[in-house]
């Protein structure tokens, strides 16, 4: 019955449930003493600052930090992760949500969260900064 003035307000979003990313910081890797923050068994990781941008707010903000791997291999990205990728045509930090290989090898295919369309080509290895680990903020 309110269903139109609910729409009117706030939009006709669903919830769209979306793959999750690979879990690489277990519990027992994260120790805070005080008010300093240590996660052990980082290999090659790195914090970079987020440039403004929607396309993967709520999880990935303007302003905010993540923590990303360079050490993952490409037979470890599942569909879900998200990845800082710089492709000849396109970087952005998106959710993967297709995987695949051909002639040239692995790719992935990836989505800002609140992009309505794919982003254009594929991710090739050798495109992928890092992979997401955590969010800071």
């Amino acid at each position: 019955m309110f269903r139109w003035l609910w729409n009117a307000l706030f939009g006709n979003k669903e919830t769209i449930e979306r793959p999750s990313p690979k879990i690489r910081i277990r519990p027992e890797q994260v120790k805070i003493e005080n008010g300093t923050l240590t996660v052990t068994g980082l290999v090659d990781c790195f914090i970079a600052a987020i440039a403004p941008s929607n396309s993967m707010e709520s999880l990935i903000d303007d302003g905010m930090f993540v923590l990303l791997d360079r050490s993952v291999p490409a037979s470890e990205i599942i569909a879900g992760d998200i990845l800082w990728f710089k492709s000849p045509t396109f970087e952005a930090i998106h959710r993967v949500i297709e995987i695949g290989a051909d002639e040239q090898g692995w790719w992935a295919k990836s989505k800002g969260d609140n992009n309505a369309y794919a982003d254009p080509g594929v991710i090739r290895k050798s495109d992928v900064q890092g992979v997401w680990r955590a969010t800071l903020n």
